[in-house]
């Protein structure tokens, strides 16, 4: 496959960049498939560690790593199908169509909130105990094409400031919004009119209803929302989501529009407490909006929020990036397993990624674009 002189001491089949859901469930589902396979795991963050979320996991996704063994994280942890979502007035029509929605969909529309120090540290630790090599700590600093083209080199950094030089037969990033890999594969971050921001706080909330998840469509910053997810005991996850173009437009800060929504909250009776400084953490969105190679190289894909895998209207990826990550992991290795190329499998993901959730995330698109002309011309 390579050169002798392209060969460090390390190769793999597969390296995957990014130990979120997305990454660490293509890794657990590849060994699942093909278990002599040689997988590395790439973070340069170590685990468990903090990432600023909504922390909700859908039914859909909970299933998948419920047939890949990996549900053992929920136990403890409640089944919430109480969705109360709340519309101005002018776009009450939007009630019914999410009652339609959770109709259609029945089962699917229940979440688990988890924590994503929790929840990443879990599904991470699983793929390392499966037997992916642990590479936390390091940040991908290069990455280029083997000369035979059948794979890359990889320059990784420790966060100590050693380096080490390990090849791949499989590239995949899984490294997030602001994705590494993407940038090499010569793709640029999303648009403006393409991306959210998000920004979540934990606090206490006593008396909080237990088994219901709130969205709130604030007529101040439609069609943003804010959300209060209810965690163990007191605790609640509590955020506001925008997009970047009418957060400009509006000229305020993500910090002034949560503020509004605690004082929302407050007024509603809930007494949501003022949360740590060191609690409240903001985040991007790369929307699905904007169209995407998932694999613009050969041998390279994306997964996840590096392939801007997040629902146009509700800010959802955590069910996108894990149903996909699987379907990478097990085509990859299906591939490999039976002595095929493994761009063959890249491909048949890419497009079974495609048919699985087109027709979701246009609707969703289209979605949010007419409630966005809606809002300017009424």
């Amino acid at each position: 496959m390579f050169g002798a002189d392209e060969l460090p001491d390390e190769s793999f089949d597969l390296a995957i960049i990014g130990a979120g859901p997305a990454g660490s469930v293509c890794a657990n589902s590849a060994l699942a498939e093909f278990p002599d396979m040689r997988v590395a795991i790439v973070d340069r963050e170590t685990f468990p560690r903090d990432k600023a979320c909504g922390d909700a996991i859908r039914y859909d996704a909970v299933s998948k790593l419920k047939d890949l063994g990996l549900d053992a994280v929920f136990e403890g942890r409640r089944l919430i199908d109480n969705i109360q979502p709340a519309f101005p007035p002018r776009f009450q029509f939007l009630d019914q169509l999410f009652a339609h929605n959770a109709q259609s969909r029945a089962g699917c529309n229940s979440f688990h909130i988890v924590e994503r120090r929790v929840f990443d540290n879990y599904l991470c630790k699983a793929a390392l105990r499966a037997g992916a090599e642990d590479f936390t700590g390091f940040s991908l600093t290069d990455a280029r094409s083997s000369q035979s083209g059948q794979g890359w080199i990889l320059t990784l950094k420790h966060n100590s400031g050693r380096t080490r030089e390990v090849v791949c037969g499989v590239l995949v990033g899984a490294d997030g919004a602001g994705s590494r890999v993407r940038r090499i594969a010569g793709l640029k971050r999303n648009q403006d009119k393409h991306t959210a921001l998000g920004l979540r706080a934990y606090a206490n909330a006593p008396g909080i209803a237990e088994n219901c998840m709130r969205f709130d469509y604030l007529e101040n910053f439609f069609p943003g929302y804010g959300w209060v997810f209810p965690l163990t005991g007191d605790r609640v996850n509590v955020g506001v989501g925008i997009h970047k173009i009418e957060l400009k437009s509006c000229k305020r800060s993500l910090k002034s529009l949560l503020g509004e929504y605690f004082a929302y909250l407050r007024q509603t009776g809930i007494q949501v407490a003022d949360p740590l400084p060191s609690d409240i953490k903001s985040f991007p969105l790369p929307l699905a909006s904007q169209t995407l190679e998932l694999v613009p190289k050969p041998r390279l894909a994306l997964v996840g929020d590096a392939a801007a895998m997040i629902d146009p209207f509700t800010g959802e990826g955590i069910q996108f990036g894990i149903w996909a990550g699987d379907m990478l992991g097990c085509s990859v290795a299906r591939s490999l397993r039976d002595g095929g190329d493994p761009q063959v499998g890249l491909e048949s993901y890419a497009e079974a990624y495609a048919a699985h959730f087109g027709e979701v995330i246009a609707f969703s698109k289209n979605l949010s674009a007419r409630l966005r002309l809606i809002n300017i011309f009424s």
